[in-house]
C-alpha cells in the first residue's frame, strides 16, 4: 500500500477479487483493478454495495454487471481526463439508434486471443434486455480489425489491442464523423486513452447503465 497526501493506492497484479477487504479497510472511493473473470466482477458488484467505486479497463466480463445496482460506480474501459479542471473517468455519451446495425467482434479461440469476445459478450447480453440489430463477426487472432469494419456501417465494438488496431480505427473514424466506436478490455493498453481524447463525440465505452430514448 501507498499514500501520498490524501492520495492511496494498493498495488496488486490479480484483480479486484484480490483487494477487496484492503479497499473497505481503508475506506478507498475508487479501485482499480482487473475484471476480466467472473469472479473478480462479482467482488466489483460487492464494493459497489458497499459504496466504493470500481474500475476496471481489462472488462471481459463487465457484461455480468449490466444493469447493477449500488451507491459505487462501476466502469470498464472508460477515458480518464480533465472536465474543467476536475479529473473525471468517463463522462462520454455517444448516442445510438436502436435500429442501427452495431458490429461487434467477436472470437472462439482461447487465450491469449479470448479476450476479443468482449464486445460481443456485453451485446449479448444487453440484447436480452432490449431489442437491438448486432451482427457479430469473428476473429482469430489480433489485428483482424478489417474483418469487422468491413461489415459496419457506422457503428462497430471492438478491442483495440495493437499499434496497427490503433491505426485502423482511427483511419476509419476519420473517413466519416458518422463512424462510431465502442471500446471494449482496451484500456489496459495505450491507444484507448488517445482515441477518447482524439474522438470524444465517436469514441465511447461500454456503459453499465446504458440510458434508452
Amino acid at each position: 500500500t501507498h499514500t501520498f497526501n490524501n492520495v492511496g493506492w494498493i498495488t496488486d497484479t490479480h484483480g479486484i477479487s484480490a483487494i477487496v477487504s484492503q479497499a473497505l479497510e481503508y475506506k478507498s472511493q475508487l479501485v482499480v483493478g482487473c475484471g476480466d473473470y467472473e469472479g473478480k466482477v462479482k467482488a466489483a458488484y460487492y464494493l459497489a454495495q458497499k459504496g466504493v467505486n470500481v474500475v476496471f479497463p481489462g472488462d471481459r466480463f463487465e457484461y455480468q454487471l449490466i444493469g447493477y445496482k449500488g451507491e459505487g460506480v462501476l466502469m470498464g474501459t472508460a477515458p480518464v481526463k480533465r472536465v474543467d479542471g476536475v479529473p473525471v473517468i468517463g463522462h462520454q455519451p455517444v448516442s445510438f439508434s436502436l435500429s442501427e446495425l452495431i458490429v461487434a467482434e467477436d472470437t472462439t479461440e482461447r487465450y491469449p486471443t479470448q479476450y476479443y469476445d468482449a464486445a460481443a459478450r456485453y451485446f449479448r447480453q444487453l440484447s436480452k434486455f432490449v431489442r437491438l440489430n448486432v451482427k457479430y463477426v469473428l476473429v482469430d487472432d489480433e489485428n483482424q480489425l478489417d474483418k469487422v469494419l468491413e461489415q459496419a456501417c457506422s457503428v462497430v465494438a471492438v478491442r483495440i489491442r495493437t499499434d496497427k488496431e490503433d491505426a485502423t480505427l482511427r483511419q476509419w473514424l476519420l473517413s466519416s464523423p458518422k463512424n462510431r466506436a465502442i471500446l471494449f478490455h482496451s484500456g489496459l493498453y495505450p491507444w484507448a486513452q488517445g482515441l477518447f481524447a482524439d474522438f470524444p463525440s465517436q469514441v465511447t465505452f461500454g456503459d453499465l447503465r446504458p440510458r434508452f430514448q
